[in-house]
Order: structure tokens, then sequence, then C-alpha cells
């Protein structure tokens, strides 16, 4: 088992601008696995960007956000003929002293469930079910209930092709005040995936029902092993109710081993949605990492993230510049501290920039039971 707390502070004109704290503990048996984390943060929003966990839109306003989540998964039969997941997440938003009104306090809770049935060495049955409730707490805030059920299977032929089908029937019911209104359908998701010597080919396919309407999907992928490092690349195409174009997503990893360090780029194009409105975002990293010693190294980071609201036709931007440094204070103790630079470009609103100084200080300690 293990457990990790790690606390970071960032500092914008050397006054304090935010701050997380962050635990996580697993355990695992000859059958069975456990894992916990609890997270907690703050986030002075003015002059700066903010996004929340599922990175659906980018939020600049002034203010401030807290956020707590606690997210539990547990894992039975493991390696057995029949082996259940279950996922469990709580969290809470509250939005302090800002001035836009689509941002509010909101309340979420969730549980997801699967088993698997391994009827023979090749074939396995599917069963899993969620549901997932976000109250808005402000006074005639909205309530979502997100809930799904689905059967399915997975399999392996002779040639190392392994397929998972499941058929899925959703149901979201959003409620404000005494207004309900319900998205629901039948929804399907299929997974291929074959194996080759440098590397696997992929195809995606899935139909499924949120309260931004239908989203349907395909993509294909492709990875591949080199010599001193990974290239995976993917592309599809995106149907989402609401939107009349369909949408290309998709997406590229590279990395390659250097001497003492190693460099990763990736691009990625998603949609997903926000209070039922659906967002196209993209993003862009490029990250180069170096030992300077056995203790110690430093790295470079540049991040470009755009979500566009696709509704309303506006792209929020925002472009990061990191270097970090960091060092082994002892066996168990990590500290890093750096520089970032931030542009924000919003729709409406001036270009903005913001330069910080952070530092962050983790330790993880393993148990013996």
């Amino acid at each position: 088992t293990a457990t990790s707390l790690s606390n970071v502070g960032k500092y914008d004109d050397f006054e304090f601008q935010s701050s997380r704290a962050a635990l996580t503990y697993s355990r695992e048996g000859a059958t069975s696995e456990l894992g916990f984390s609890l997270n907690y943060s703050e986030n002075q929003l003015e002059d700066d960007v903010f996004t929340p966990g599922d990175g659906s839109e980018l939020i600049i306003d002034s203010g401030e956000a807290i956020r707590l989540s606690a997210k539990l998964d547990l894992d039975f039969g493991v390696g057995g003929p029949v082996e259940t997941s279950i996922e469990a997440t709580a969290s809470t938003l509250d939005y302090q002293d800002t001035t836009d009104a689509s941002l509010v306090d909101e309340e979420q809770v969730g549980i997801n469930a699967l088993t698997k049935f391994q009827l023979n060495q090749s074939l396995a049955l599917r069963a899993q079910a969620g549901i997932n409730r976000t109250t808005e707490t402000d006074p005639g805030g909205a309530e979502t209930d997100d809930t799904f059920v689905g059967l399915g299977f997975a399999t392996e032929t002779a040639g190392g092709l392994s397929i998972t089908g499941d058929v899925i029937y959703d149901i979201s019911e959003a409620t404000t005040g005494a207004t309900t209104t319900r998205q629901d359908g039948l929804g399907f998701e299929l997974g291929l995936s074959q194996p080759r010597t440098n590397g696997v080919y992929t195809l995606d396919l899935s139909s499924r029902t949120d309260e931004s309407g239908r989203r349907s999907l395909v993509e294909v992928g492709r990875s591949i092993d080199l010599p001193t490092g990974t290239l995976s690349l993917s592309i599809g195409a995106l149907d989402q109710e609401g939107d009349d174009n369909v949408r290309v997503v998709g997406g590229l990893d590279y990395s390659r081993e250097l001497p003492r360090g190693d460099i990763t780029a990736s691009l990625k194009q998603d949609a997903t949605s926000s209070g039922g409105e659906p967002f196209l975002n993209t993003q862009l990293k490029l990250l180069f990492t170096q030992d300077i010693n056995a203790v110690s190294g430093w790295e470079a980071e540049l991040e470009y993230v755009a979500s566009e609201d696709i509704a309303a036709a506006t792209e929020d931007t925002r472009t990061t510049a990191t270097i970090t440094y960091s060092r082994d204070l002892t066996e168990d103790w990590k500290f890093n501290t750096g520089l970032s630079h931030t542009r924000v470009e919003e729709a409406g609103s001036t270009d903005r920039s913001s330069n910080s100084v952070f530092f962050n200080i983790r330790r993880d300690v393993t148990f013996g039971f």
C-alpha cells in the first residue's frame, strides 16, 4: 500500500495566489484492490484561468474558486471468474466574489459499477450501471441526474484481436424549479484493438445520450514502438446534437528518451459538454526534462489550451510557459519550484498575462501491511 501528500502554493506579485493539498491511498490484496484520494484546492481567479475537474471550459473571472473532491475505487475478484469494479465520487465547488452569473456553486455525487463474468478463456460478459447527480446549490439552481445501465461482452480471437462491445441505455434529467427536461436513448460502445509487432491498431465507435443530446463518435488509432520512444496518433469524427457541423477529433503523442532525460509532445482535440452546452477543446503540450545529478533536475513545459463554445461560436485560449527545478530533500521528501508565464485571450475581453512563482513539497510513504 502507498499514500502520498502534497501541498502547492503559487505567488503572483508576491501575494498568495492558490493552494492545493492532496492525499492518496491504495492497497492491493490477492484478489482485491482499494484506492482512495482526497483533493482540496483554492484558486484566486483574478487575472488567471481556472479549469474545473472535467476541463470542459476555461473560466476567466475575478474572485475565488474552492473545490473539495473525494474518490473511492474498489475491485473484487481480480483474476477470477467474476470481477467487480466500483467507483464512487463526491465533490463540491464554491465560487466567492465572482462576477460571471454562469459560475454557480455545485455539489456532485456519483457511483459507477461494472461486473465481468468470464465464461471461458476468450469470452466474458459485462454488466454495468451508474448514476451521477449534480446540484447547483445557489437559490433556484438546477439539479441534473445522469443514469445509465448496460450489457455487453469482451472477447479475443486467436489472432489477438480484442473486441469490447456494450449496449447502453442513458437517461439524463435536469430539473429547475417545477420544470424537468429529459434526454434518454439507447446507445452503444464498441472497441477493437489489434496488436502488431511494433504497436497496436485501434477502432472506437460510440453513440451516447447526455444532457446536451446525442453524441456519436468514430475514431481510429495507431501506436508505434520506436527504438528510443513511442508514437501514437488517432483521428475521428464527432457528431453532437445541437451542433450543425461534424467535428474532427483526435490526438498525437510522441515521446523520446534522452541520455539524461526525455522529451514528450502531445496534441489533442476533443468535445465535451457543460451545463448542457457543447464545447470543442484543443490542447497542445511540449515537455522537456533533464537530470542535473542524482538528486535534482529541471524541466521546461509549453502548453496551449483552447475551449470553443460551439453554441455561442466564441473561443477562450490560454498559453502557459513553465520552468521547474526539482530536488530530492530526503528519500521520501521532494521539493519543486519554478517560474510560470500565462497569457489569456478571452472572447469579448482584453488580452492579459501574468507571471507567477510556485513551489510544492511532496512525500510518498509506503506501508508494509
